[in-house]
């Protein structure tokens, strides 16, 4: 992928999916009770509000340029659980909203993909010469991408809120060391292992993507 197709490819679908993950969050936990998110100006598609100069902009940008899939996150919403009925319960579909929003915007995406390429009578997806095509094949995978990723138990992401639900002692020793294990993750991100973890992600993605698509086909 060339500088301008990756730079294109990064601000109408990187940006806009993480956007979408985020505003998940604060719309679930503004559903269940909770003000904090609105207070905080986070109950928005509004790119501006979400974007952390990491894992929005640095990381999804190198690996792009790179060449490998793309992931990232965003600044996290804040929220506070004991505004809900059921706090633990609550939390822990507040965490799940971000990576499933992805997913669902993904199989959009696979719908709109395969209604085009049927009108246009294209039969081989992943071969299409059809830039829109390539486009929403590419935002499917990259949602994927972004929804598996967030589910690592690592802060920020989002698997890190739903296993100190799980396992809550683990909590006070991850957040005193958060900071540095932002910085360590953004390291390994750009280093020669973040391309195992990246590699992994995308087979999962792949895979995913591939049972969407013969399902919405065989629809």
């Amino acid at each position: 992928m060339d500088t301008i197709v990756s730079v294109i490819f990064f601000l109408i679908i990187v940006v806009p999916s993480l956007s979408v993950h985020e505003f998940a969050h604060a719309w679930a936990s503004t559903r269940l009770g909770d003000v904090t998110p609105r207070l905080h100006g986070r109950l928005t598609l509004n790119p501006l509000a979400h974007i952390d100069p990491i894992g929005t902009i640095a990381v999804p940008l190198i690996l792009s340029f790179m060449g490998a899939g793309v992931i990232g996150w965003a600044k996290p919403v804040p929220i506070n659980p004991n505004a809900y009925r059921k706090p633990i319960q609550g939390e822990f579909l507040v965490a799940i909203a971000g990576p499933l929003s992805n997913i669902i915007l993904g199989i959009i995406l696979i719908i709109l993909m395969v209604i085009i390429a049927s009108v246009a009578h294209t039969t081989t997806f992943g071969t299409s010469s059809s830039w829109v095509i390539l486009f929403l094949q590419m935002g499917a995978l990259t949602n994927f991408m972004l929804a598996f990723f967030n589910l690592l138990p690592i802060p920020p992401l989002d698997g890190y809120r739903i296993i100190t639900l799980i396992a809550p002692s683990t909590k006070t020793r991850i957040l005193r060391n958060q900071q540095w294990i932002m910085y360590a993750l953004f390291a390994v991100m750009i280093s020669p292992l973040g391309g195992y973890v990246v590699d992994a992600i995308m087979r999962l993605s792949q895979w995913l993507y591939g049972i969407i698509v013969a399902l919405v086909t065989w629809l």
